[in-house]
Parts: C-alpha cells; sequence; structure tokens
C-alpha cells in the first residue's frame, strides 16, 4: 500500500470515528452534550487536521495501529503542556495590543 492510499484510510477512520461520537452526543441529555463539547471540538479539529496533512506511509501506519485513534489522540492531548488555551491567551493580547493601538492612532487622529 503507497503513501496516498494508507492516508486515505486514515482519513476514513478518523472521520468515521467522530461521527460515532456525534451519534452517541445526539442520544444524551443537554447537559452531557455540553460537558463534553470540548472533546467533540477537539477531535473535530484533529480530524481537519490529519484530512489536510499528508504523513508518511510510516506514520499512517503507526497512527491506524491505534483501536480508538481519536481517543489515543485526546488523552494525550489533554497532558500536552500546551493547549489551545495558550493560543487564545496570546490571541486576546495581540487583539488588546491592536485596539489599544487603534484607540490611540484615532485619538490623535482627533485632536
Amino acid at each position: 500500500m503507497d503513501t496516498r492510499e494508507v492516508n486515505i484510510i486514515l482519513r476514513k477512520k478518523a472521520r468515521a470515528e467522530l461521527t460515532i461520537l456525534r451519534k452517541q452526543l445526539l442520544a444524551k441529555s443537554p447537559q452531557e452534550v455540553l460537558d463534553r463539547a470540548y472533546e467533540y471540538a477537539t477531535k473535530s479539529d484533529m480530524v481537519m487536521l490529519i484530512n489536510e496533512t499528508e504523513f508518511s506511509a510510516k506514520q499512517a501506519r503507526a497512527l491506524l495501529r491505534r483501536p480508538r485513534l481519536l481517543d489515543s489522540l485526546f488523552k494525550e492531548y489533554g497532558n500536552h503542556s500546551s493547549n489551545s488555551m495558550d493560543v487564545l491567551v496570546s490571541f486576546m493580547m495581540d487583539k488588546a495590543e491592536e485596539y489599544t493601538a487603534d484607540r490611540s492612532i484615532r485619538t490623535g487622529a482627533e485632536r
């Protein structure tokens, strides 16, 4: 199996796992869905990245060997020292600086 084929199989597996999770969540109460919203959003992002990434055949095979790929990745990502909150904090700080600069420019122009 060549690199392209193994990546196609990996993408199908990841999408199938996300579809199963979605169906499970739709059967839950609204509160349970809210409690797992971060998990679903993160796994959706993982599927998007898998769809957009061309892994080597060796890498794709290694990922495929995980029985529950998204669960494994999500569990390990949760233990990661950096997460999306770090990115969000950085984004918000950058925007605060940008908006501060915009206000200074407008205030100076109004004089």
